[in-house]
């Protein structure tokens, strides 16, 4: 049994999402970190080796469809860690629909409740054992309708 905590790498270019998630992460015992954008990002999944990869789809510079193209092109099985968090409009998200190979694809606003349970039901298919359980965030829930 791997009692070391779940490791999850959120990729968002608003701030605001970064803190927040960072912080659900520590209140569920799970170690985050975090970027703003795509770069760099197969070299931080190498050498930090996360359980599960939170990504925005729409960020500048390098994008959620960059990211997903580099992840598929290192190891397609990494595929199966994300968590894919969107505003588009469904007629980008058609396109994102057909990757069988994601987690989960979120819509924002995301219900905190659910995307709670969906981190930690892919860190454990990823890392059985892990600290994984999702804690109710009574303080939090509050404040994440707004998002």
């Amino acid at each position: 049994m791997n009692s070391e905590p779940a490791r999850v790498l959120v990729i968002d270019d608003d701030a605001s999402i970064r803190t927040f998630l960072t912080l659900l992460c520590r209140r569920n015992g799970w170690l985050a970190q975090t970027a703003t954008d795509g770069a760099g990002v197969i070299e931080t999944v190498r050498g930090w080796q996360p359980d599960v990869i939170v990504l925005d789809l729409m960020m500048p510079k390098v994008s959620g469809f960059d990211v997903m193209e580099q992840l598929r092109a290192h190891d397609p099985s990494l595929l199966r860690k994300v968590i894919l968090l969107t505003a588009v409009s469904q007629t980008i998200l058609s396109t994102v629909t057909a990757e069988s190979d994601l987690w989960l694809l979120m819509r924002k606003p995301f219900d905190l409740g659910d995307l709670t349970a969906s981190i930690a039901a892919c860190a454990e298919a990823h890392r059985p054992g892990c600290t994984s359980r999702a804690l109710p965030l009574p303080a939090i829930t509050a404040h994440a309708s707004g998002m």
